[in-house]
């Protein structure tokens, strides 16, 4: 059964996809083996290898805000939008 938050992402992500003003970065295979390590290192935090190639992605970016609704990004030192409790 699809949620709420299931229906607005796919929305969100069709618009983001649409928009010009709304970059895309492709992850490029320099960055896979630093993704693994962080994964290995963060994983009994729950965090998946999603998690570990955005932060490496923003670590490499210098972005230290992310649009995210899941606290793994705090813990990974970064800013949480909208930082909302969960």
């Amino acid at each position: 059964m699809a949620t709420k938050g299931g229906e607005t992402a796919t929305r969100f992500l069709d618009d983001s996809l649409s928009s010009k003003s709304v970059p895309l970065v492709w992850i490029e295979p320099e960055l896979f083996p630093q993704a693994t390590k962080t994964f290995k290192t963060g994983s009994g935090r729950g965090w998946s290898f999603t998690d570990c190639t955005s932060f490496e992605l923003m670590h490499r970016l210098k972005i230290g805000t992310a649009f995210a609704f899941d606290n793994h990004f705090n813990e990974a030192g970064f800013n949480r939008l909208p930082n909302i409790p969960l």
